[in-house]
């Protein structure tokens, strides 16, 4: 009888089981991260690269997804094929579901006349240049979605950003890249170190970025334990003074980052605010605030941009001694600093540093650009814009707004009939991004403000330029917005 029973309940539990799970396969991450410090022909960078891979992959243990592998390469990627078996052994296993994320913290290379870009793969006995071709070809080949971050003098030219050429297309379009570069493409990209502590030092995008996920995680605004590459791009954007870093795509939403909410540290130096990073020439006094969560030193240097190009050789450097022992307590402080621009001009960037000591070793916190506008100019603006876009083939519509002086930008996308479709910048102050005429590259991803496609057709830009109390307007001419591929059809296009 007792067997009887047991095999009914069996047959009972058996049809009144759920049905087997229909989860996604689980997500696995896997990067691969590739340094060098030692050149043939290129200045040697020692201990940067080593340092950024160190706190990089120390970060990335920290996800709380859990990274199947992180490799690291030191010094020892020096060809192609070096960097393709690389590649293979950190991501032969990958599958659809998964993401791969490769980072690189070595020189940058820009062609002439912005036809091609390059990163310098060394090991010290053997240099050569990885094209953005050839690192397309070899990573095209790796299932599923792929994050790339540079750590590079010019990385933004591998996505045709931050670059004088009105450039839509590039290798890495497509809805499996996802790309984060430390500077524009005509920029070079900042490392720091200190002379008497050689072991101190590291690239300052490399440093944000770190600092983006540690911490209370301050990349997170909406605080859901996920950070996207969108997120990331935005702190580091704004702590980075010295350089533009550049995304692809524009609003990236793929998970970077995850962790716990209820298990986050506070760093030493949090919460820092402006009252302005936009100042009029004789408008001297910067007033901020931050938050210091423990007693430490704390040092405020700032550096001029000369003759175009930051002056690291000629920084000024303040110390903020509150105790009258060389430290300041925790709590929120307001502290007020006056900027004096240097020979004598009346307008120009600044860029301010926030660096504590660890160890009696320099610590880089994060920095704030400074734009100080003229009270009068000839501002001499104008918009230019490519043709044509297609974002369904992962295109974006570059926006290059040329001006002779610092200022704030609105910049707007507008349709055929004058109505705001994209508001790409609001009173932005301007920063030096080494385009030549001097001036700021945007780019707009063909969305509306809502995030939903913007229909085919024709568009322009309108700008407006704040200097002092004036306002200076310009347009764009118009340019079209095309779909191709499984988009909305054309407005004009025919059955």
């Amino acid at each position: 009888m007792k067997k009887l029973m047991s095999w009914l309940c069996a047959l009972l539990l058996m049809y009144l089981a759920p049905p087997a799970s229909s989860a996604s396969p689980s997500v696995h991450l896997r990067a691969l991260l590739i340094g060098c410090d030692a050149f043939i022909t290129k200045e040697n960078t020692y201990p940067i690269a080593q340092n950024n891979l160190e706190k990089l992959k120390t970060t990335l243990l920290c996800d709380s997804r859990s990274y199947i592998s992180v490799d690291t390469y030191y010094d020892e990627v020096g060809n192609t094929t070096a960097f393709e078996n690389a590649v293979h052994a950190a991501f032969s296993d990958a599958k659809e579901q998964d993401i791969s994320l490769l980072y690189f913290s070595t020189h940058g290379y820009l062609g002439e006349n912005e036809s091609s870009a390059g990163l310098y793969l060394s090991d010290g006995m053997e240099e050569n240049l990885l094209f953005a071709q050839d690192l397309h070809r070899i990573t095209s080949s790796i299932p599923g979605k792929k994050i790339i971050l540079m750590d590079a003098c010019n990385s933004g030219a591998f996505i045709a950003k931050g670059i004088n050429a009105l450039l839509t297309a590039h290798p890495f379009t497509g809805e499996d890249y996802h790309i984060l570069t430390s500077s524009g493409g005509s920029e070079p990209s900042w490392q720091w170190y200190d002379e008497n502590e050689l072991i101190s030092g590291s690239g300052y995008f490399t440093d944000m970025l770190c600092a983006a996920l540690g911490g209370n995680v301050p990349s997170d605004t909406n605080r859901d334990g996920t950070v996207t590459l969108s997120e990331v791009f935005s702190f580091v954007s704004l702590n980075i003074g010295a350089s533009t870093p550049q995304c692809y795509p524009e609003n990236s939403s793929i998970p970077f980052f995850s962790y716990n909410t209820n298990n986050v540290s506070s760093p030493l130096i949090s919460d820092i605010v402006f009252n302005d990073t936009l100042l009029t020439a004789g408008r001297s006094t910067l007033t901020f605030s931050f938050t210091a969560h423990a007693e430490t030193p704390l040092y405020y240097q700032i550096i001029y941009f000369r003759e175009g190009a930051w002056d690291f050789e000629n920084p000024r450097h303040f110390q903020d001694d509150e105790t009258g022992t060389g430290t300041i307590t925790p709590g929120r402080k307001e502290r007020n600093l006056i900027l004096d621009m240097p020979n004598g001009d009346d307008y120009g960037y600044a860029m301010i540093q926030f660096i504590t000591l660890r160890n009696d070793q320099p610590v880089f916190q994060g920095a704030r650009l400074l734009s100080v506008q003229p009270r009068k100019a000839d501002i001499q603006q104008e918009v230019t814009t490519a043709l044509s876009f297609d974002p369904s083939m992962g295109e974006e519509m570059p926006v290059l707004v040329s001006h002779s002086v610092p200022c704030a930008l609105s910049v707007t996308v507008r349709d055929a009939a004058a109505k705001t479709v994209k508001r790409l910048s609001y009173a932005q102050p301007t920063r030096p991004q080494y385009l030549s005429p001097p001036g700021t590259a945007l780019y707009w991803d063909g969305t509306d403000n809502k995030g939903n496609p913007a229909q085919p057709g024709a568009y322009f830009i309108q700008v407006k330029i704040q200097l002092g109390e004036d306002t200076f307007t310009a347009y764009s001419a118009p340019f079209h917005l095309k779909h191709t591929n499984g988009g909305p059809q054309d407005a004009d296009s025919t059955k």
